[in-house]
């Protein structure tokens, strides 16, 4: 199990010998971060608690988030592509950050479709742009490498057999080529063993996060309650087994691999 480097706001989990993963963080936000920016992958930047004015490219979104604590209320997040400026203007509260390894887009013959991929044309405080393979002038974020708000209508809810609900923020429908994210609060006494999101040759990675206030173990293993994440590299065929015996904790699982449409 692995113990997130501090620096900073910033505590982080790198993957080095993983083929997608690349980095789980949690960043600490109280006020302006200033500037971040994604590196070349593909990235989702949840919050985790609190309420913050995000922004991403050219959009921005004012006051999102809708808990306290990572361990109650439902998720919002924002799709990041890679080389993406990203950040909070304002407020208080925690990002979890999480990118994965892009892969490589199949081959577009047709000039249009790539020109399609990016905003063409913004419409100047619209939020809309030129989409040449309709004609049509639509939402900025809809465009394949747009970031994009990702607000809890839009979230799938799944239920599990012991009464566990897992939000599954980025699912296999998703405009991301290889990331694919579900999150939860566990219910106490209730094991939950995440089950992903299987397509043909997908997902070929998964990692955990896990926020613990109280008792929590993995395959029987005690995590320890001390204030610090812990994050860990899984098989998405054997993911452990989550328990909750005392208290509250939360986990994020990341799927990477490259998705079947790409």
């Amino acid at each position: 199990m692995l113990v997130p480097t501090r620096e900073g706001r910033e505590s982080a989990c790198t993957f080095p010998s993983s083929a997608w993963l690349q980095r789980i963080a949690r960043i600490d936000v109280h006020g302006d971060t200033g500037t971040l920016r994604t590196a070349d992958a593909e990235s989702v930047a949840i919050v985790l608690h609190g309420t913050l004015d995000l922004f991403a490219g050219g959009s921005a979104w004012a006051r999102r988030g809708a808990r306290t604590t990572p361990f109650d209320g439902r998720p919002v997040a924002v799709y990041l592509p890679p080389l993406t400026p990203y950040g909070s203007s304002d407020g208080d509260g925690a990002l979890l950050f999480a990118s994965v390894r892009q892969p490589p887009i199949r081959s577009i013959a047709d000039g249009r479709e790539a020109l399609a991929r990016k905003p063409l044309l913004p419409l100047l405080g619209s939020g809309k742009a030129f989409d040449p393979t309709s004609g049509e002038w639509r939402p900025r974020e809809t465009f394949p490498d747009s970031p994009e708000a990702i607000l809890p209508r839009r979230i799938a809810r799944l239920a599990t057999p012991g009464g566990t609900v897992v939000e599954r923020v980025l699912g296999l429908d998703y405009k991301s080529r290889g990331l694919c994210v579900d999150e939860t609060s566990l219910v106490r006494g209730v094991p939950l063993r995440f089950v992903p999101p299987h397509a043909p040759g997908y997902p070929s990675e998964a990692a955990l996060w896990l926020e613990v206030d109280g008792e929590l173990t993995v395959d029987g293993a005690l995590v320890p309650s001390d204030g610090v994440p812990r994050a860990l590299a899984c098989s998405p065929d054997a993911m452990p087994e989550l328990r909750l015996e005392r208290g509250r904790a939360y986990a994020l699982v990341v799927w990477a691999g490259a998705k079947p449409a790409t």
